[in-house]
């Protein structure tokens, strides 16, 4: 069991690489599904994963038939697991915590699921100094899918007793470039979120600072947005890979150039090969390569289970260097 380890987000913090992903028994969005994460010095050797986020029911808990821009959804049947989702991964905090996160959304229907605006919220614990993780805590709740602090199964952030997760907490919610990777999942119209042009979908957010100050956020389907003012607000556009699909990462590298890599598709539905394009000024890009060319079979079918090299990440910025 337990064959499908998806969405895997990295950072280094402590002298060590952390990966946290998404754990289904055989197919993404799959019930049962929860959150996994490990650690690796080199990043070759890793230790064996342990749970992060795991499955809870929702005992009896009927959402409102109606909410968020008049969409409908499906009652959630009583009992039934939630499953994991994640945009966002890791947070190394101003005052030196590292926070894990994973949003609990509901497991798909025609009209449900983790990544639409609908579950219950989205989950906070803190890796400690020995690599254990510290309890588990809710740091934003899904007020528009009927959600409050007193029904979640976790407390709120706020009651934990060590005053430095609650001040890493709080420098999370006010870092609006890092919040803007909840935006799928959350979707809430109460503010939080900056103004998005209804034809833009930011998903699976990935960014990189700029020499010129101004920060690249990249979204899957193309979208690209520029940000001066730390996510506050953002001038949207469309940037011009061909044939795009699934998730672009975009790194400032360590050498002073920039990096996308994406799956340049020759069908536009095809995740493969796995391309890389670089630059010198984070706006243009030439000197496109394969890195990895080749399909392999797929091991476990399933939905959702697209063939090829896909969603590949780096670490975003103020989550460590290596």
């Amino acid at each position: 069991g337990w064959t499908y380890n998806h969405a895997p987000m990295l950072a280094h913090w402590q002298g060590r690489f952390w990966v946290e992903a998404v754990s289904n028994l055989k197919e993404e969005h799959g019930v049962p599904g929860r959150t996994i994460f490990l650690s690796s010095t080199d990043g070759y050797d890793w230790t064996r994963p342990s749970v992060a986020f795991p499955v809870i029911p929702l005992p009896g808990f009927q959402p409102p038939p109606e909410y968020y821009d008049g969409r409908m959804i499906d009652p959630v049947p009583a009992g039934l697991p939630t499953i994991m989702h994640q945009r966002m991964g890791w947070y190394v905090a101003p005052n030196g915590r590292l926070l894990m996160l994973g949003f609990y959304g509901y497991a798909p229907t025609p009209r449900t699921g983790p990544n639409r605006g609908q579950g219950l919220g989205r989950a906070v614990r803190e890796i400690l100094p020995d690599g254990s993780a510290g309890p588990i805590h809710v740091i934003r709740v899904n007020r528009e899918a009927g959600w409050t602090e007193t029904d979640l199964p976790f407390p709120f952030y706020q009651a934990h007793p060590d005053p430095e997760f609650v001040e890493a907490c709080d420098a999370l919610l006010a870092d609006r470039v890092m919040t803007m990777q909840w935006w799928e999942e959350d979707r809430a119209s109460d503010g939080f979120f900056p103004e998005i042009p209804e034809a833009i979908q930011p998903k699976a957010l990935s960014f990189y600072d700029r020499a010129d100050g101004q920060t690249v956020g990249l979204w899957k389907g193309g979208f690209a947005g520029l940000t001066a003012d730390n996510g506050q607000t953002w001038q949207w556009g469309q940037h011009n890979i061909p044939e795009i699909n699934s998730k672009v990462w975009g790194q400032h590298l360590s050498d002073g150039t920039y990096a996308l890599v994406y799956n340049h598709s020759a069908s536009g539905r095809s995740r493969y090969p796995l391309s890389i394009v670089t630059g010198t000024d984070g706006k243009s890009f030439d000197h496109l390569l394969a890195v990895h060319p080749e399909v392999p079979p797929m091991r476990y079918q399933g939905i959702h289970k697209n063939h090829g090299p896909q969603y590949i990440r780096g670490i975003i910025p103020g989550n460590g260097e290596a």
